[in-house]
């Protein structure tokens, strides 16, 4: 009876991802059978750099970033993801160049590689959406790299409230060192910053993270990158 529930979540978690959603019952209950249900606590190290990427994971629940890291520490790119993670290098098999860490608690489906490899061999559209996803997440990654050099530290903010206002909405559950680690700056630089934003009318800061009260001026503020 526990297992039936287990496999009924799983297949759940499965037609509610996007990259899984047009397959019919008989391919998820496939799909199903060689993925495992995992949970997480938060700030959990999910996979480092460097290491042999052997799963990807469907998250069913919660955030987690993806990042590179200098070898001062300095974080170099990143992404918070609520749908998938480890793709990268998942069909090369070279070493992972980007980690993983919990934000939330979070619960996801982890499907080996070994046995989703191929599953995906028979089922091009999957492979499709699933290179495109990779693509989207590269684009991020570079754009934020490229932001770290080009930019101030203010557009930094500004681009990076700009990217997470876009993807999930006017109310962000990020608290100001979570933001500090996703620009690479330092977390007195990201107050001074956020202040000045809020300041603004732009933002609010509160207890649970911040809300975008000015998104047509946050854009605004993304598109001629004004300085403090």
């Amino acid at each position: 009876m526990i297992n039936t529930k287990r496999q009924d979540i799983k297949i759940q978690i499965l037609k509610n991802a996007p990259f899984f959603s047009d397959l019919n019952d008989d391919d998820l209950r496939e799909l199903s059978h060689i993925s495992k249900l995992c949970n997480f606590q938060k700030g959990t190290i999910i996979y480092r750099e460097g290491d042999e990427p052997e799963f990807l994971y469907i998250i069913s629940k919660g955030r987690i970033k993806s990042f590179s890291s200098s070898f001062s520490g300095r974080i170099l790119g990143g992404n918070i993801s609520t749908d998938l993670i480890g793709l990268n290098n998942l069909f090369t098999g070279e070493a992972r160049w980007l980690s993983a860490q919990t934000l939330d608690d979070v619960t996801v489906l982890r499907l080996s590689k070994k046995n989703l490899l191929p599953y995906l061999l028979q089922r091009p559209n999957i492979q499709i959406k699933l290179l495109m996803r990779s693509e989207r997440m590269l684009n991020i990654i570079y754009n934020r790299l490229k932001s770290s050099f080009d930019c101030s530290a203010y557009q930094r903010i500004v681009d990076m409230l700009y990217g997470l206002y876009e993807k999930f909405g006017p109310l962000l559950s990020f608290k100001m060192a979570e933001i500090a680690s996703q620009t690479g700056l330092t977390r007195e630089t990201t107050i001074r910053i956020m202040s000045a934003l809020r300041k603004k009318g732009i933002i609010e800061v509160t207890h649970n993270g911040v809300k975008i009260t000015d998104a047509d001026g946050l854009r605004i503020l993304k598109l001629y990158h004004p300085q403090i």
